[in-house]
Protein backbone atom coordinates (compact mmCIF):
# COMPACT_ATOMS: atom_id res chain seq x y z
CA UNK A 1 0.00 0.00 0.00
CA UNK A 2 1.81 3.36 -1.06
CA UNK A 3 2.09 6.10 2.04
CA UNK A 4 0.84 9.06 1.86
CA UNK A 5 0.97 12.64 3.90
CA UNK A 6 -2.40 13.48 4.87
CA UNK A 7 -3.01 16.74 6.46
CA UNK A 8 -6.19 17.42 8.36
CA UNK A 9 -8.74 20.40 6.64
CA UNK A 10 -7.45 23.11 8.30
CA UNK A 11 -4.16 22.47 7.27
CA UNK A 12 -5.06 22.18 3.71
CA UNK A 13 -7.19 25.42 3.97
CA UNK A 14 -4.06 27.15 5.12
CA UNK A 15 -1.49 25.68 2.39
CA UNK A 16 -4.27 26.30 0.03
CA UNK A 17 -3.83 29.87 0.80
CA UNK A 18 -0.19 29.84 0.89
CA UNK A 19 -0.07 28.46 -2.50
CA UNK A 20 -2.13 31.53 -3.70
CA UNK A 21 -0.05 34.37 -2.21
CA UNK A 22 2.72 32.63 -3.30
CA UNK A 23 1.55 32.48 -6.80
CA UNK A 24 0.37 35.83 -7.08
CA UNK A 25 4.18 36.87 -5.80
CA UNK A 26 5.32 34.91 -8.80
CA UNK A 27 3.43 36.16 -11.31
CA UNK A 28 4.07 40.01 -10.53
CA UNK A 29 8.13 38.80 -10.67
CA UNK A 30 7.36 36.82 -13.95
CA UNK A 31 5.13 40.21 -15.11
CA UNK A 32 8.37 42.29 -14.33
CA UNK A 33 11.01 40.16 -15.41
CA UNK A 34 9.10 39.65 -19.02
CA UNK A 35 9.02 43.49 -19.09
CA UNK A 36 12.21 43.59 -18.36
CA UNK A 37 13.61 41.35 -21.05
CA UNK A 38 11.39 43.07 -23.34
CA UNK A 39 12.28 46.84 -22.54
CA UNK A 40 15.87 46.05 -22.89
CA UNK A 41 16.13 44.28 -26.15
CA UNK A 42 13.79 46.68 -27.89
CA UNK A 43 15.71 49.05 -26.59
CA UNK A 44 19.14 47.91 -27.41
CA UNK A 45 18.69 45.09 -29.51
CA UNK A 46 22.66 44.79 -30.20
CA UNK A 47 23.25 44.95 -26.04
CA UNK A 48 25.43 48.23 -26.57
CA UNK A 49 27.77 47.21 -23.82
CA UNK A 50 24.92 45.77 -21.52
CA UNK A 51 24.27 42.24 -19.90
CA UNK A 52 23.00 40.44 -23.07
CA UNK A 53 20.21 38.54 -21.52
CA UNK A 54 21.09 35.77 -24.82
CA UNK A 55 24.54 35.24 -23.16
CA UNK A 56 23.15 33.69 -19.77
CA UNK A 57 21.69 30.30 -21.21
CA UNK A 58 18.94 29.63 -18.19
CA UNK A 59 17.80 32.97 -19.08
CA UNK A 60 17.61 32.68 -22.96
CA UNK A 61 15.67 29.05 -21.92
CA UNK A 62 13.18 31.07 -19.94
CA UNK A 63 12.26 33.74 -22.09
CA UNK A 64 12.08 31.46 -24.88
CA UNK A 65 9.24 29.01 -23.57
CA UNK A 66 7.92 32.17 -21.73
CA UNK A 67 7.36 33.63 -25.16
CA UNK A 68 5.82 30.82 -26.35
CA UNK A 69 3.51 29.99 -23.65
CA UNK A 70 2.73 34.00 -23.75
CA UNK A 71 1.94 33.58 -27.61
CA UNK A 72 -0.31 30.76 -26.76
CA UNK A 73 -2.07 32.49 -24.20
CA UNK A 74 -2.88 35.46 -26.05
CA UNK A 75 -4.23 33.51 -29.21
CA UNK A 76 -6.51 31.29 -26.16
CA UNK A 77 -7.56 34.92 -25.49
CA UNK A 78 -8.31 36.11 -28.78
CA UNK A 79 -9.81 32.56 -30.02
CA UNK A 80 -12.23 33.30 -26.40
CA UNK A 81 -13.46 36.87 -27.43
CA UNK A 82 -14.13 35.99 -30.88
CA UNK A 83 -16.35 33.13 -29.49
CA UNK A 84 -17.43 35.53 -27.21
CA UNK A 85 -18.39 38.58 -29.57
CA UNK A 86 -20.31 35.64 -32.24
CA UNK A 87 -23.16 35.49 -29.50
CA UNK A 88 -23.85 39.04 -29.17
CA UNK A 89 -26.54 40.44 -32.24
CA UNK A 90 -25.47 43.32 -34.15
CA UNK A 91 -27.37 45.15 -31.66
CA UNK A 92 -25.54 44.02 -28.74
CA UNK A 93 -22.19 44.50 -30.23
CA UNK A 94 -23.72 48.58 -31.14
CA UNK A 95 -25.18 49.08 -27.82
CA UNK A 96 -21.38 47.91 -26.63
CA UNK A 97 -19.76 49.98 -28.76
CA UNK A 98 -18.21 47.25 -30.40
CA UNK A 99 -18.77 48.35 -33.97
Amino acid sequence: MPCVYYTREEDRAILVNEVKVLRAELDKVTNLLCSLCSTLLEKFPDSQGLVDIRDNKELKSWWKTHQKLDKARMACLAQKKKAALAKLSDEEKKLLGLT
